[in-house]
C-alpha cells in the first residue's frame, strides 16, 4: 500500500494498528545515493573510517522511500499475514540533493517520481524548526503581555455585548496603532464573524460595532499557545510512525542494513555523531533488537550448499523455490493491501526481507539460534563483517603489506598497478581521484624502503597504512 500526503490521515491509524500488533517488523529504505562521489568504500580502511564515510553518505542524501511491512501470526491458520506499507517521503531538515545514477536505478526498477515529487509526505526531526517558512521569510510579530490584555479586555467586552439585547455598541480606541492591532490577525476583529465592525469616519478612533443580518454572531476563539516546538503524537505524521516502530518489542528486520539504519536515525532521530562507538550505543539505545538477514547468511548459513547468492531477491526466490524451504512456513500477503511485487520497491523490498528471516529461522534445526546474530549489522567489502551494535567494536587490522599513494598527476588505477608491477605483485584500488591503496605480494623490499623509494621519484606521496592520515589529496 503506498502512502502519500494523500492518503496518510485516513490510513494512520491502520499503520498504528498493524505496527503495534505486529510478531515481527521489517523495514527497507530506498534513498537518493549511495555516495558522495567523492570517497569510494573499501577492504583497506578501519571500522572508524567506513563509519565516517557512511556518516557523510548520509548526511548528503536523504530517505526517499520507506518499507515496512508488519508480520502477525494468526494460529488459526498456522500463518504469518504480512501488511505492507510503501511511504513516499522527503524531509525538511536538508536540501534536497540526488544521484543520477541512484535515481535513474529506482526509476527502471519502477520508482513513481510523479508520487516523490508531488505527493511525498514531509518529515522532520523532533524539535526541529523550519526556517523555510513565510514568517522567517517576511518576520513575525507578537504582542506584548500588556498589549495582549488590552485586546483581551476588548474582546471580552463585545462577547458580553452579544449576549446582550442591545443592537450596536462603541469602543474609543486610545491610539492609531491600537486600532491598527485592533483589526489586525493578533487582534480582536479576527474572532467574530456575522458582526459589523468599522471604525467611525468621522472620529477614526472610535469602533462602531454592530449586530447586522439574520444570522448568529459567531465567536471564534484564539488558537492555543503556540506548539511548534512539540510533537502532537495524535497528529498523523511520519515522525510518529517511525517513533512507534523503534519503540516496538519485537525484532525489527532489515538486509545490509546499516545505510538504512544511518538514514532513519539521522532523518528521525537525531544527528550522527562523529565516532563509530558513540553510533554504536545510539543505535542500541535507539532501536529494537536489530536482524540483518545478509549478516545471517554469512554467518548462519554459510554452509549451505543452494545458497549461491545473498542479494534479497536471490534468497526469497528460494524461499519460494527451494522444497527444503517451502513449506517451513506459511506467510500471506493480507488481501487488503495491493502490492506491486516490484524489487526495489521499499515496501516490498520490506516484505521479501521479513519472508526471509521467518523462512530461515524456521529452518533451523533450533529456530531460536537465529537470536545469534542479534545486532550484528553486515558491513559488505570490508575486514570487519559486521558491526556488533550490542558491544564494543574492537579494531584489529592487519595490513602490514599496504600502503596509501597519491598520485601528483592523474593516472588510472591499472596504469598506477603497472607501475606498482616493477615494484613486485600488487593489488591497486582507487579510493578518490589520486587517491590508491597498494597491497604488495611475493615483494622482497622491505615496506619502509619501498615506501623512501617512492616518495623520491615525484610521481607520488606514500605512507604505510599506519600513516595514511599524514598525506592526503
Amino acid at each position: 500500500m503506498n502512502i502519500t500526503k494523500i492518503n496518510l490521515a485516513e490510513n494512520y491509524q491502520l499503520v498504528l494498528d498493524s505496527i503495534n500488533e505486529a510478531d515481527y517488523l521489517s523495514f527497507d529504505t530506498e534513498f537518493t545515493g549511495l555516495s558522495d562521489g567523492i570517497v569510494r568504500v573499501h577492504q583497506y580502511e578501519t571500522l572508524q573510517d567506513r563509519y565516517v564515510k557512511i556518516k557523510r553518505n548520509t548526511e548528503a542524501h536523504w530517505i526517499c522511500q520507506l518499507g515496512v511491512c508488519a508480520f502477525k501470526f494468526n494460529p488459526d491458520n498456522d500463518a504469518y499475514s504480512a501488511q505492507i506499507f510503501n511511504f513516499y517521503m522527503h524531509p525538511e531538515h536538508r536540501d534536497l540533493r540526488v544521484s543520477m545514477s541512484s535515481m535513474s536505478f529506482l526509476v527502471e526498477n519502477g520508482f513513481d517520481m510523479n508520487l516523490l515529487f508531488k505527493d511525498s509526505i514531509a518529515c522532520n526531526k523532533p524539535g526541529f524548526i523550519p526556517w523555510k517558512t513565510k514568517e522567517s521569510r517576511y518576520g513575525s510579530f507578537e504582542l506584548s503581555a500588556k498589549t495582549q490584555q488590552i485586546m483581551d479586555e476588548y474582546e471580552a467586552q463585545i462577547l458580553t455585548f452579544i449576549k446582550s439585547p442591545e443592537k450596536s455598541m462603541q469602543i474609543l480606541m486610545p491610539s492609531e496603532y491600537m486600532k491598527k492591532t485592533f483589526f489586525s490577525g493578533h487582534g480582536v476583529a479576527c474572532h467574530f464573524k456575522y458582526l459589523e465592525i468599522k471604525a467611525d469616519k468621522q472620529t477614526p478612533l472610535l469602533i462602531l460595532i454592530k449586530k447586522a443580518g439574520k444570522k448568529v454572531v459567531e465567536h471564534i476563539p484564539k488558537k492555543d499557545i503556540d506548539t511548534e516546538n512539540d510533537t502532537d503524537n495524535s497528529e498523523p505524521s511520519l515522525i510518529n510512525i517511525v517513533k512507534i516502530l523503534l519503540t516496538k518489542k519485537v525484532p525489527l528486520i532489515g538486509h545490509y542494513m546499516v545505510l538504512d539504519v544511518a538514514f532513519l536515525y539521522d532523518h528521525f532521530v537525531g544527528p550522527l555523531p562523529d565516532t563509530v562507538e558513540e553510533f554504536r550505543k545510539l543505535v542500541l539505545d535507539s532501536f529494537p533488537t536489530l536482524y540483518d538477514t545478509k549478516y545471517i547468511m554469512k554467518s548462519l548459513f554459510s554452509n549451505i550448499k543452494f545458497i549461491k547468492k545473498t542479494s534479497v531477491e536471490d534468497l526469497y526466490a528460494y524461499c519460494k523455490k527451494r522444497k527444503e524451504l517451502t513449506g517451513k512456513v506459511k506467510i500471506e500477503i493480507d488481501p487488503k493491501f495491493s502490492l506491486t511485487q516490484q524489487a526495489h520497491e521499499a515496501g516490498y523490498d520490506a516484505y521479501m526481507t521479513g519472508y526471509i528471516f521467518i523462512t530461515f529461522a524456521n529452518f533451523l534445526a533450533n529456530p531460536s539460534d537465529i537470536h545469534q546474530s542479534a545486532g550484528k549489522i553486515c558491513l559488505q567489502g570490508h575486514y570487519k563483517e559486521f558491526l556488533d551494535t550490542t558491544s564494543p567494536n574492537i579494531e584489529d587490522y592487519n595490513f602490514p603489506t599496504v600502503i596509501k599513494l597519491i598520485s601528483l598527476q592523474r593516472l588510472s588505477v591499472k596504469k598506477v598497478s603497472k607501475l606498482m608491477s616493477e615494484i613486485g605483485d600488487n593489488f591497486v584500488i582507487q579510493e578518490q581521484i589520486r587517491t590508491f591503496y597498494v597491497e604488495f605480494y611475493n615483494t622482497e623490499e622491505p615496506l619502509e624502503f619501498i615506501i623512501e623509494k617512492l616518495n623520491t621519484q615525484g610521481v607520488f606521496k606514500a605512507a604505510v597504512f599506519e600513516d595514511r592520515h599524514l598525506i592526503s589529496e
